[in-house]
C-alpha cells in the first residue's frame, strides 16, 4: 500500500533501508469449499494483499487496513484468525547502492462470505479475484508453504473454535451463577496457536472456590480431554484475587499475574465475563519484574527436576517432556525481555526476535534452530533426535537464566 514515506515504517542504517511490512490471506468458505481472496498484475502473477506498516501501527493493525484497502473493502469487518509467521527477504532497487531489507508479518483472516473485491486503483494490480485454495497453490509463484501452512492454519482454528466455544458452555452449565469470567491465559487469542503443538490455558473466575468447585472444574477438563486432541489447561482464582489480591506476587501464580497483565493490554482475552466483576487488578511495574525474575527461577527448577525424572525408554511421555522444556525456554525468553519493557507477543519467533534485539550480547542461534525443528514436530519422534532436541534446550534454560540473572545483579 503506498503512502508517504513519511507515515510508512522504514528505516535507514547505513548503507541497509529496513522496511517492515505485513499483510495476509483472506479466507471465505462456501458450499464446503475455502477460497483466498488474491491480487493479479499486469503480468498475469498472483500475490496476497500486503504493505509498509505505520508509525504507530502494530503488525496486526496494518494487516488488516493492507487488506481491507487493497481489495477495496470499503472497511468490511474480517477477522484475524491466526498469525502465520514472518517473510524476510533482501533486494535492491535501480539507481540505488543501499540494499533492502524486508520482513512481512504474515496474517490468516476471514470473512464469513465471498464480498465483492476489486483492485485499488492507484496500485500495480489490475484484477482482484476469489481463488479456490487448490488452484491458489498452483496460480500463487511465492510463499506457496506458508499459504499452505495458513490453510491448515485456518482450518485448525475452526476445530479450536468449537473446542472454545464448548468448554464454556460446558464450564457455564456446570459452574452455573458461581461463574464470573473466562480468561484466554494462553496463545488461542493472540492467533499464535499451533495445532499438534501448543496447549489451550484459560483462567477462570469464580465466586466460591471451595471443594466441590475444584472438582467440578475436574470433571470438565476430564470431559473435554476425552472429546478432543487439544491439551487444556484450566488455573481457578476467586473475583477477589481477580480484582484485590492480598500481596499478589506470593497469593497468585505468576501466570495468574501473567494472565491478568495481558488481558489489560488486549482485551480480546477475555472470553466470557459478568457485568458484576469489577475491574482486573493489574500487576505494578515492581510487580511485573518481581514474579517475571521468580517465575525464571521457578522454570530452571522444574526443568531440572522433569529431566532426573524422566521416562527416556518411554518415546511418547518423552516426547511430551521435551515439549514441556521447549516451552518453558520459550517463556523464560518472553519473562526476561518483560523485566524490561511489557509488549504483547503473538508467536514463538516474536519472542525470539525480540530477545534477540533486547539482549545483543547473548547467543540465541540454537534457539533458532529449535524454532525451525518445531514446524515438523510430528516427524520427530526417534530417541537419539528427542535427546539432541533436549540437549539444546536444556544448555539453553540454564545458560540464559545464567546470563539473566547476572545482567540484573549487575544492575542494581
Amino acid at each position: 500500500m503506498k503512502s508517504s514515506k513519511n507515515d510508512d515504517k522504514i528505516i535507514i542504517s547505513g548503507n541497509t533501508v529496513v522496511h517492515e511490512s505485513a499483510g495476509g490471506y483472506l479466507f471465505s468458505e462456501e458450499n464446503g469449499k475455502l477460497y483466498v481472496a488474491l491480487l493479479i498484475n499486469t503480468e498475469g502473477k498472483y500475490f496476497v494483499p500486503k504493505g509498509h506498516l505505520r508509525k504507530g501501527e502494530s503488525s496486526e493493525q496494518a494487516a488488516l487496513r493492507e487488506i481491507n484497502e487493497e481489495l477495496c473493502l470499503n472497511q468490511f469487518p474480517i477477522r484475524k484468525v491466526a498469525k502465520v509467521g514472518l517473510v524476510k527477504y533482501s533486494f535492491n532497487k535501480p539507481n540505488d547502492p543501499k540494499e533492502h531489507e524486508k520482513t512481512c508479518h504474515m496474517y490468516v483472516c476471514e470473512v464469513q462470505n465471498r464480498i465483492t473485491i476489486k483492485p485499488l486503483i492507484d496500485e500495480k494490480y489490475v484484477e482482484t479475484r476469489w481463488v479456490e485454495v487448490g488452484v491458489a497453490l498452483e496460480k500463487i509463484e511465492h510463499e506457496r508453504e506458508m499459504l499452505l501452512e495458513a490453510v491448515n492454519l485456518y482450518k485448525s482454528y475452526r476445530n479450536l473454535s468449537s473446542f472454545v466455544s464448548e468448554t464454556v458452555n460446558l464450564l457455564k452449565k456446570t459452574l452455573m451463577n458461581n461463574l464470573l469470567a473466562i480468561i484466554d491465559s494462553g496463545s488461542y487469542s493472540s492467533g499464535g496457536y499451533k495445532p499438534n503443538w501448543s496447549d489451550i490455558d484459560l483462567l477462570l473466575v469464580v465466586k466460591k472456590l471451595d471443594t466441590p468447585t475444584k472438582l467440578k472444574v475436574a470433571q470438565v477438563s476430564s470431559r473435554l480431554k476425552g472429546n478432543y486432541n487439544i491439551d487444556l489447561g484450566l488455573n481457578i482464582i476467586t473475583g477477589k484475587d481477580y480484582s484485590s489480591p492480598i500481596n499478589p506476587t506470593a497469593t497468585l501464580a505468576g501466570k495468574t499475574l501473567q494472565a491478568l497483565l495481558e488481558m489489560s493490554l488486549d482485551d480480546k482475552r477475555i472470553i466470557y465475563i459478568v457485568d458484576e466483576l469489577g475491574k482486573a487488578y493489574i500487576p505494578s511495574q515492581n510487580e511485573i519484574k518481581e514474579f517475571s525474575y521468580s517465575d525464571i527461577a521457578k522454570f530452571v527448577i522444574l526443568n531440572r527436576k522433569a529431566l532426573t525424572s524422566s521416562e527416556v525408554n518411554n518415546p511418547e511421555k518423552f516426547k511430551k517432556i521435551v515439549e514441556k522444556q521447549i516451552r518453558y525456554a520459550f517463556i523464560m525468553m518472553k519473562l526476561a525481555i518483560q523485566y524490561y519493557e511489557i509488549n504483547l507477543y503473538e508467536t514463538k519467533l516474536d519472542i525470539l526476535t525480540s530477545a534477540k534485539r533486547k539482549f545483543t550480547d547473548y547467543d540465541f542461534l540454537s534457539m533458532g534452530k529449535i524454532l525451525e525443528v518445531t514446524k515438523n514436530w510430528s516427524l520427530i519422534v526417534e530417541k537419539k533426535d528427542l535427546l539432541a532436541v533436549l540437549k539444546i534446550v536444556d544448555d539453553f534454560i540454564e545458560n540464559f537464566s545464567k546470563y539473566f540473572f547476572l545482567k540484573v545483579s549487575l544492575k542494581k
